[in-house]
């Protein structure tokens, strides 16, 4: 098996199917795999088992009702940092 890769996910629309389902794929074949909600994604309540974190200010100018941990542009930089790949869609 190929070695594991963090591979970071920026979604930013609400029901973003091909997103997820890419995300579920690659975490099937071993990679650590982490979903960030941007702009209107933070609404979505993705069915993802891996790690799912929002954009703060995101969320917050959506009324803040986002169910996941909510990080901050600081944090987005060093999660962008800390994964191997990232995929923007």
């Amino acid at each position: 098996m190929p070695s594991e890769l963090g591979i970071l996910h920026l979604v930013r629309r609400i029901g973003d199917g091909e997103a997820l389902a890419v995300a579920r794929d690659q975490q099937a074949a071993g990679h650590r795999v982490t979903l960030l909600l941007l702009q209107d994604a933070v609404l979505d309540q993705p069915d993802f088992s891996g790690t799912v974190v929002a954009c703060g200010e995101d969320s917050q100018a959506r009324g803040g009702r986002c169910p996941y941990p909510s990080v901050s542009y600081d944090e987005i930089v060093r999660l962008i940092f800390e994964h191997q790949r990232v995929v923007s869609w």
